[in-house]
């Protein structure tokens, strides 16, 4: 049995309305493009919802709407992925990598308050893997020290914290579409946010600074950040049925838990508090991790690690703007201890078991 850690499931419509796409000609961002946002705010219901090429390219837009300076600095969590950092670092702003909590994966919220400085301009939490924030502790904190929240949610497409979607809570929320999440369009991302005026600068930004296509005035100097026809076609008809895929992720998940709660040497990823985990991925931590993906890669079984510790990599340990927290003993921890395991719409119970079987064999 071949089981992959995930795989993306794209309806048969999608064949029949690509062909006429192509036979139209106009594959660049329009119409589809166009829907999809819409789709996708009416999901979260949000303000504004703006897609680009992908999610690092969202966040790379959104740092520099923030008009950033190179004394000013930004904080975020050491255990991620090094999308969450480098769009900064690429604009010569400085990160400060703090630690994580133990239990959610996600930032430690005291850790973020002993490091804010007067030079803290603007945090990017990580919703790990689809766990909601600590939004209530969070927008304290905003309100106490004047930053923005830029949230990572590339995962967290269909989370929600005390019954509201993420993508209503940050000042931007940057959502994901990349092939290993609950619905893709093969590269792809979504910005959110609640102000008009950030909204329409983000739209600009990303199609070269035009402001207005009808009388092709640039007004600031912009990109080429657009999601192409191409692109959100598969995201629309994948939206479309997103309530069902997120049900059935989370009953596989549920049944993770059931079968994996009382097992010694494992211990799962603990929800927020008044949350709902969209399950984009089902980690756990365990002894001897790499030993564990290899023999189950031997079951023909993909396992993967969870994230890094950003401060370990090369990239950013030796880059002159970065700097570190005193401690970061929990994201190096979970860097070295999480693992993933298979979590997809279409995985049969019967698949999931032998996956169970398979890891409980080798803990």
């Amino acid at each position: 049995m071949k089981i992959p850690l995930a795989k993306p499931f794209i309806p048969n419509t999608v064949l029949k309305e690509m062909k006429s796409l192509i036979k139209k000609g106009f594959l660049t961002e329009g119409n589809y493009t166009r829907e999809f946002e819409k789709s996708v705010k009416e999901f979260i219901n949000c303000k504004y919802c703006i897609a680009f090429t992908s999610a690092t390219t969202a966040l790379e837009a959104t740092i520099r709407a923030l008009n950033l300076k190179s004394t000013d600095e930004i904080i975020a969590p050491n255990f991620s992925y090094p999308a969450t950092i480098s769009p900064a670092l690429i604009n010569n702003i400085k990160i400060k990598l703090i630690d994580v909590d133990i239990n959610d994966y996600n930032i430690c919220i005291k850790d973020l308050e002993n490091n804010i400085t007067k030079k803290t301009r603007a945090i990017i939490p990580v919703s790990v893997f689809g766990n909601s924030l600590q939004y209530d502790k969070l927008l304290k904190l905003r309100k106490k020290y004047n930053f923005k929240i830029i949230e990572d949610a590339a995962a967290a497409l269909g989370t929600s914290y005390k019954n509201i979607k993420v993508g209503n809570f940050a000042d931007f929320t940057i959502f994901s579409f990349h092939p290993r999440k609950s619905i893709t369009t093969g590269e792809g991302g979504i910005v959110t946010t609640k102000k008009k005026s950030e909204a329409e600068w983000l739209k600009m930004f990303k199609s070269f600074g035009l402001m207005n296509n009808k009388k092709s005035k640039f007004e600031i100097v912009g990109s080429n950040l657009k999601m192409s026809n191409i692109n959100a076609l598969f995201g629309i008809k994948q939206i479309q049925i997103y309530k069902k895929i997120l049900k059935q992720k989370k009953n596989l998940a549920k049944n993770y838990i059931e079968q994996l709660s009382g097992c010694k040497n494992i211990q799962i990823q603990k929800s927020t508090l008044g949350s709902e985990h969209s399950y984009q991925t089902f980690c756990i931590t365990v002894e001897n991790r790499d030993q564990i993906i290899k023999k189950m890669r031997k079951d023909g079984i993909e396992t993967q690690i969870g994230y890094y510790a950003l401060s370990e990599q090369n990239a950013f340990r030796k880059n002159k703007n970065v700097s570190f927290s005193r401690t970061l003993r929990n994201s190096s921890f979970l860097a070295k201890h999480t693992l993933a395991l298979p979590l997809y719409y279409e995985m049969k119970v019967s698949e999931q078991n032998y996956v169970i079987k398979s890891l409980k064999k080798y803990i």
